[in-house]
């Protein structure tokens, strides 16, 4: 009669504890899918705000403008979208200092993420190219990428290509892994074109998990 008993029990104890242990998973996956939900609407709004900037910066490029600042409000954070620019061109002086038709130009964009840990980290990409004035014609192009975030490991790809003799483009992909797996990792990309002229323009600005 006892050992009945405890048998009930045990019975009851087990349906318990599995009924608890479906409900929690189900709560937890639901809470799973959710975060997921949010974390894509963030995202989506975070690069529509980014392609603002992208019109934005190349409208001031275009009018001439060198060093400055784009941002971006947004509905999830206190902290703003934001694209910094610094950018110039010089002459390179040739033999005995005799101006040459050669000619190097700088572009300088930083990502700040505000989607982070504690809106910690950012990509910087700088852009250093020469070109002839003459012909229009690229000689030279290197990129350079630089990842902040304490708070991360950072890796990034960077590389140029030909398009044409007058246009090559930069693209560049930052990944950051946070050193608590728990936590989300993120990609940031710049795509940019720089041109025979001393001039360039941004193509693309993307953050994403």
């Amino acid at each position: 009669m006892f050992q009945r008993g405890i048998f009930k029990y045990s019975i009851a104890f087990a349906t318990l504890l599995l009924t608890f242990m479906i409900f929690g998973s189900t709560v937890m996956a639901n809470e799973d899918i959710s975060d997921q939900e949010t974390l894509e609407e963030q995202i989506k709004e975070l690069n529509e705000a980014l392609e603002e900037i992208k019109n934005e910066v190349n409208e001031r490029l275009e009018a001439g403008e060198e060093i400055f600042i784009v941002e971006r409000e947004l509905s999830f954070t206190d902290e703003p979208a934001q694209v910094e620019i610094n950018s110039g061109n010089t002459q390179v002086s040739g033999e005995f200092g005799i101006m040459s038709t050669t000619r190097s130009a700088n572009f300088e964009a930083t990502l700040r993420n505000p989607m982070g840990i504690a809106n910690s980290f950012a990509h910087r990409l700088n852009i250093d190219w020469t070109y002839n004035s003459s012909n229009s014609n690229i000689i030279n192009v290197v990129p350079r990428s630089f990842l902040t975030g304490p708070l991360y490991y950072r890796t990034h790809d960077t590389g140029s290509s030909a398009l044409t003799d007058a246009v090559h483009q930069v693209e560049s992909v930052g990944r950051f892994r946070p050193y608590n797996f728990a936590v989300i990792s993120y990609q940031t990309k710049f795509v940019i074109n720089v041109n025979g002229t001393g001039t360039h323009q941004v193509v693309e600005l993307y953050v994403g998990n």
